[in-house]
């Protein structure tokens, strides 16, 4: 879509932040009234299960019915459920640990969360505001829930991690690879093929297992765009093990360009703990420096028809 030069009149405005949302119902599902409410692959409302790994999209402000056989007629998008955004209080599974505000808490079932994601398995629910005993004399979390907080809590597209880049040697001008201040970067050498970035983090607690991996660097060449066959290699280790090799074809030139790595989510077990990355150009630079200025990584589900 081009810029346009005249009044947008698509703008919608949903409220500083946003109440209330719909969304189609899952094929043969019922949903009970003021329980969770979450929205599976294919972006159809379910009710939660543990394990099932879909994030919490709100709370149903009834109950509705599209089973086979209803009045809606139980076929996926015959219904649609209405939800409500905010704080609201639910069970929590105490054996996981008490809940403290700002835990990140996930589903268990329609009516409870946990601190525990149980390895990424369950789908994220909501941000802790506070723990209390409510009217009926029943501790509850209270949470705050609604596709914005996904969004802010890095739920809903995967969780982004920046690589800190600034723990590498110091480059030297023909000698060494390494951080240059002047570039704001890890910089490498066109004269010589001294080493590759090089860094192990920390993977997410709550990763999803199901989810590839994608690490994004931002490169380029300095001054000279004649260094055309030099594309950057990224080759990764999970928990000190076997090579995972994501090959980038990306043509590096003078503006900087992301280039992201995609690890499959089958070379990233379920409870693994780190991941070890080295960077490299994959041929010598002709008569530039290539420097990488940033590095990030985030984790992306493909989602279901």
């Amino acid at each position: 879509m081009t810029a346009i030069a005249n009044l947008r009149l698509e703008t919608d405005f949903v409220g500083d932040l946003p109440r209330k949302g719909t969304a189609p119902m899952a094929a043969n599902t019922l949903i009970q009234g003021k329980t969770l409410v979450s929205l599976n692959a294919a972006g159809n409302a379910v009710a939660p299960t543990d394990g099932d790994g879909f994030a919490v999209y709100g709370v149903s402000s009834a109950t509705y019915d599209n089973r086979t056989g209803s009045e809606a007629g139980g076929l996926a998008g015959d219904a649609d459920v209405e939800v409500e955004f905010g704080v609201f209080g639910f069970a929590y599974v105490s054996a996981d640990g008490v809940p403290e505000p700002g835990d990140k808490l996930y589903v268990v079932d329609n009516q409870t969360v946990s601190v525990d994601s149980s390895g990424g398995a369950r789908g994220f629910a909501g941000i802790c505001s506070e723990v209390r005993v409510n009217t009926v004399g029943t501790s509850q979390a209270y949470l705050w829930i609604g596709p914005h907080v996904a969004g802010a809590a890095g739920a809903s597209a995967g969780e982004f991690k920046s690589i800190d880049i600034g723990m590498s040697p110091a480059f030297a001008d023909g000698t060494a690879n390494g951080i240059d201040p002047t570039v704001f970067g890890f910089r490498f050498n066109n004269a010589v093929d001294d080493q590759p970035f090089l860094t192990c983090i920390a993977l997410p607690p709550d990763r999803d297992p199901a989810a590839d991996l994608v690490i994004t660097a931002s490169a380029y060449i300095i001054d000279d765009a004649t260094d055309d066959d030099v594309v950057m290699v990224l080759v990764a280790r999970v928990d000190g093990g076997a090579d995972v090799a994501p090959v980038s074809t990306t043509i590096l030139g003078e503006a900087a360009a992301d280039i992201a790595f995609a690890i499959p989510a089958a070379d990233v077990p379920a409870g693994s703990k780190s991941l070890y990355i080295e960077l490299d150009c994959a041929a010598t630079l002709d008569t530039s420096d290539a420097v990488v200025e940033s590095l990030s990584m985030r984790s992306v589900k493909t989602a279901a028809a």
